[in-house]
């Protein structure tokens, strides 16, 4: 970060960024020199989108059978 330079409350800004200018709040900022690429709420829809959901039967029926694949009962 530059001298006199602030970032913006609930900001982020992603690592190796150069930040020149002031960054406002509630953004996302990258780049050399830092520049603003997105809102911070539009950030969080893509990373939502890009998620697939979780479904929690499914992981535990799927470790189970793993776990009885490696390690086999005994009786």
């Amino acid at each position: 970060m530059m001298p006199g330079v602030s970032i913006g409350p609930n900001s982020v800004v992603v690592a190796w960024s150069v930040v020149a200018k002031d960054i406002p709040p509630n953004t996302v900022a990258c780049a050399v020199p830092a520049r603003v690429v997105k809102t911070l709420e539009a950030y969080k829809e893509a990373c939502l989108t890009a998620t697939p959901p979780y479904d929690q039967q499914a992981d535990r029926r799927d470790k189970v059978a793993e776990l009885l694949r490696l390690y086999p009962r005994p009786w």
